[in-house]
């Protein structure tokens, strides 16, 4: 199993600070074109509550998702470099994507 630790983003104000709810991540193999993606075998979300220094409060979630590696291998053997990318999503909205490098891979045993 591949775990991913994905972190919503906390953007600052003076009211309340708000943070994106992390609700889903993709692995894929690229992120132009159309690349062969892989759902979370298991994913579990955990909220924590951020607070700014005048006192407001805001909900942001966390998500834990578990990738089978078989799934991480089939993503990485489209990519002619084997590099893949890790993108979280808050609904249907994209928050952020990570490109995971060959040699990362390689120094976790992959």
């Amino acid at each position: 199993m591949l775990t991913v630790v994905s972190q919503g983003c906390a953007t600052p104000s003076l009211a309340e600070p708000h943070c994106s709810q992390v609700t889903r991540a993709v692995l894929s193999s690229d992120t132009k074109g159309d690349p062969v993606t892989s759902e979370a075998v298991s994913s579990a979300a955990t909220t924590i509550s951020l607070l700014n220094r005048f006192g407001g409060v805001s909900p942001c979630s966390n998500l834990m998702s578990k990738f089978a590696l078989a799934d991480v291998e089939r993503v990485r053997s489209a990519n002619p470099k084997r590099n893949f990318a890790i993108t979280t999503f808050s609904g249907e909205t994209r928050l952020s994507t990570y490109i995971f490098k060959s040699f990362q891979s390689k120094q976790l045993g992959m």
